[in-house]
């Protein structure tokens, strides 16, 4: 007789039919919480890591260090005018993205190991450029310098380099520019106190009156002689109309004229001829001898002028080469100075 297995039959498998309201169900909760997500993804704040192009994040980053720079207007220059110390602001903001300067900032080693900078592995120059911002505020006498980005601190250490190498580069520029310019005027003043020295002593000899041939005197005798002429002139003339009345009156009687009359009148036409060609000779010397004399006090005039405003311009460099520097790093302002 067969020994009844152990192994017991198996049981027959039941099959659960799940609803399909349910399945739908799961689904739409699915997408909800997508739909959610979303949401609160796009709520978070601007502060958090931007994503897409990383130029534009850093410049358009949380942080801005500021620093603020006064440009101080030279004694006796012409940056008094607006207009001009104006053009002066506008040149400086653009300085400070020269290549001078900002290959400058990244060449020091402790900016060149802060992590922003690092962070630019092929080249942060590019970088630098689009993440500094400077300005010139209207009715001011400020420049705004900013530099964004994600770390502060060091944003803070990169905008003060940027600041203090510009402000050392362009008071260097300045001194050395003032220097130049002083050393050049001068030279300038001490030539033209030469020739104006020159002039005022050879007019001072030209008129002394111990010098008997001096264009003083000469003048003088040009003059008198010129007088001397006139003179003799009116008297042939009186003369020659006296002879030519008494030639008109024995013309009249029918008479012939005296000979001797018509003779005289002949010698008086000449003689008065040549005096007038003598006064206007000596007249002319005489105008030309004015003429010089009118342009040696012009050409001492002028000297006289130029010398005076190369002192004043002399006196103005000394005394910017001796002032306070063109520019200078300011604290942040809290009411802006108008210039």
């Amino acid at each position: 007789m067969e020994r009844p297995s152990a192994r017991a039959p198996p049981r027959p498998v039941r099959r659960v039919h799940f609803p399909e309201e349910p399945v739908m169900v799961r689904r739409t909760s699915i997408a909800a919480c997508l739909v959610a997500l979303s949401a609160t993804v796009g709520m978070i704040p601007a502060h958090s890591e931007p994503a897409g192009d990383p130029t534009p994040a850093v410049v358009n980053g949380a942080h801005e260090a500021v620093a603020w720079i006064r440009v101080n207007r030279l004694a006796g220059s012409e940056e008094g005018r607006y207009e001009t110390f104006e053009r002066t602001r506008q040149r400086y903001v653009q300085w400070f993205k020269s290549p001078i300067i900002i290959q400058a900032v990244l060449r020091q080693p402790e900016i060149a190991n802060l992590e922003t900078v690092r962070n630019e592995e092929a080249d942060p120059t590019p970088w630098l450029l689009a993440a500094l911002d400077v300005t010139a505020p209207e009715d001011t006498d400020l420049i705004r310098v900013g530099v964004r980005g994600e770390r502060m601190d060091d944003l803070q250490q990169i905008v003060d380099a940027v600041t203090q190498t510009f402000v050392t580069d362009m008071v260097e520029r300045e001194r050395t520019d003032l220097l130049a310019r002083r050393d050049q005027l001068v030279k300038k003043y001490s030539e033209v106190q030469t020739e104006l020295r020159a002039k005022e002593e050879a007019l001072a000899e030209k008129a002394s009156p111990s010098d008997a041939f001096s264009p003083e005197i000469r003048r003088e005798l040009l003059l008198g002689e010129i007088g001397s002429l006139r003179a003799q002139r009116t008297a042939l003339q009186i003369e020659l109309r006296s002879i030519q009345a008494d030639i008109a009156v024995a013309g009249t009687l029918g008479e012939q004229a005296d000979p001797r009359k018509v003779a005289r009148l002949c010698i008086l036409e000449k003689q008065i001829a040549q005096l007038t060609a003598d006064m206007d000779t000596t007249q002319r010397g005489w105008s030309k001898a004015q003429a010089d004399r009118k342009a040696e006090e012009v050409s001492i005039d002028q000297h006289r002028r130029v010398f005076d405003e190369i002192g004043r311009q002399l006196e103005s460099t000394s005394l910017d080469l001796t002032g306070p520097p063109k520019i200078q790093r300011v604290e942040a302002p809290t009411t802006p100075e108008k210039p």
